[in-house]
């Protein structure tokens, strides 16, 4: 198991090596996830406006905008890779998992998990053992009128 942050662009070359391994999208509301990108420069560089994470290849249309239209940005282009990347390859090996029901029910997941490993002749033999809930974090952390803004961005984004 690993996250694969490199791989987001790269799925389809993946697969190639590893034809028995499973994607596992674990994908969050898109605005509470660009929120927590610019929550993390903030931590890590003590300001919102130097980049954090990895550079989807579209980083050179994002870099001189303002810092809320390029997580919006970011979160949408790196989504964008992704399903991309996912839908090139057979749905046995793949699979979605929403952010927000993982945390409401991980033995849910671990179950779904576990038949998608079965095709592929992996057998996982114990039960889930873990925490019942986790706790989600999609609160608004940062001024509304900017969690708003990040919300702009990304619909704008959509719909180009």
């Amino acid at each position: 198991a690993m996250k694969g942050l490199i791989i987001n662009w790269n799925i389809p070359f993946v697969h190639s090596l590893l034809p028995k391994a499973v994607f596992i999208y674990i994908k969050r509301d898109p605005v509470f996830n660009a929120q927590s990108l610019i929550l993390s420069r903030e931590n890590f560089f003590g300001s919102r406006n130097h980049w954090y994470s990895f550079k989807p290849p579209e980083y050179s249309m994002l870099e001189h905008l303002n810092p809320y239209k390029q997580v919006a940005g970011q979160v949408y282009f790196t989504n964008r890779a992704i399903e991309r990347g996912l839908s090139q390859i057979d749905t046995k090996n793949w699979l979605k998992i929403s952010y927000e029901e993982f945390c409401n029910d991980p033995s849910k997941a671990y179950k779904s998990i576990k038949e998608k490993l079965a095709l592929h002749s992996y057998e996982m033999t114990s039960n889930y053992l873990g925490p019942q809930q986790f706790l989600p974090t999609n609160n608004i952390n940062i001024e509304e009128e900017k969690f708003d803004l990040i919300r702009q961005f990304y619909e704008e984004f959509c719909r180009t």
